[in-house]
């Protein structure tokens, strides 16, 4: 923020007779832009300011639907009149998401794990595989089968910002706040019509086009057929499509795989003298609402804007994790 108050701050300091910067972590509301006093930061758990280095129950995010429900209750969606400044509006979401993303991944990746990259290159990057997704959710809207909430978008980013170093990146399975699931609303149950799965409360549109609806289906559960879908899951939480097409459970580091898919940590790559394992998600990420940066065995997928749809599936999933964070 610089080395003065915004003028916010101001206004509300001067309004409450506070004329000393002496306050404490929680003293303070942030902005409705999200801003903080000099030092400070805004903890999106509960929207107040935090010396910088120190949050509200450290090293934890929202892990059941009631903190999630707090947070996000009388959030106002997209189009209303109350979805102010404060909320991410959908045509900057992909800037937005780019530069939390970007940011962390230079603050916490090595130079070796950057390989030569710049921020600007960084944030380019992600934006434009982000931008599919930001179409599907304003189609979406436009067609009255999406919500959006620009409220909770802002509050997502804040607490993916906010992960530390020894979190990132952060598992969309295992850490990714519930928050982050409710920043779209499908309105369309399964049997219904849909264009992407944006639109579908079962997260799974299929046989759609460009110009023609498909299905809204429900997700299949382990041991049950599935179908194998490029830019869509079509196995429910934990689970992927096989090449038995029946779901079966995500696999763990170590073990032999043939795409990323396979692995929970979504990293399939060559090992000298072992094969294709799974190995842990690299420092250098797309974040947790987008496929890695490599797909299907490691190589750069020439698919990556088609890919970047199934990151729908994670905005809308309702199923809460048992535990947000690595231990």
């Amino acid at each position: 923020m610089g080395s003065r108050l915004s003028l916010a701050w101001g206004l509300a300091l001067l309004s409450a007779g506070c004329f000393s910067p002496s306050y404490h972590n929680g003293d303070l509301h942030c902005t409705a832009s999200g801003q903080c006093p000099e030092n400070f930061h805004c903890a999106a758990v509960d929207n107040t300011c935090w010396h910088n280095g120190s949050d509200p129950a450290a090293n934890t995010l929202p892990t059941d639907a009631a903190a999630t429900d707090a947070a996000a209750k009388d959030v106002p969606a997209s189009g209303s009149a109350e979805a102010g400044a404060s909320g991410v509006q959908i045509d900057q979401l992909a800037a937005e998401y780019a530069l939390v993303v970007c940011t962390a991944n230079f603050a916490c990746c090595s130079q070796a794990d950057l390989k030569g990259k710049t921020l600007a290159s960084c944030e380019q990057n992600v934006a434009s595989k982000f931008q599919p997704v930001v179409q599907a959710i304003s189609d979406g809207v436009a067609r009255g089968r999406t919500i959006y909430y620009p409220e909770r978008a802002r509050l997502c980013l804040q607490v993916i910002g906010n992960a530390t170093c020894q979190a990132w990146p952060i598992d969309p399975e295992t850490q990714l706040p519930i928050l982050c699931q409710k920043v779209i609303e499908p309105q369309v149950s399964s049997g219904g019509p849909c264009r992407t799965a944006a639109e579908c409360v079962s997260e799974l549109c299929t046989g759609a086009s460009s110009t023609a609806d498909g299905t809204c289906l429900p997700k299949a559960p382990s041991g049950e057929s599935c179908v194998q879908i490029l830019a869509q899951n079509s196995c429910q939480s934990g689970l992927y499509c096989d090449s038995t097409s029946l779901c079966s459970s995500t696999k763990a580091e170590g073990t032999s795989c043939a795409q990323n898919r396979e692995c929970a940590s979504q990293n399939c790559n060559a090992v000298p003298d072992a094969g294709n394992l799974c190995l842990p998600a690299p420092c250098y990420s797309n974040g947790p609402l987008l496929e890695p940066a490599c797909s299907f065995g490691g190589r750069p997928s020439a698919f990556a804007s088609v890919l970047a749809l199934a990151v729908l599936g994670l905005l809308v999933r309702r199923r809460p994790g048992a535990d947000r964070r690595r231990g």
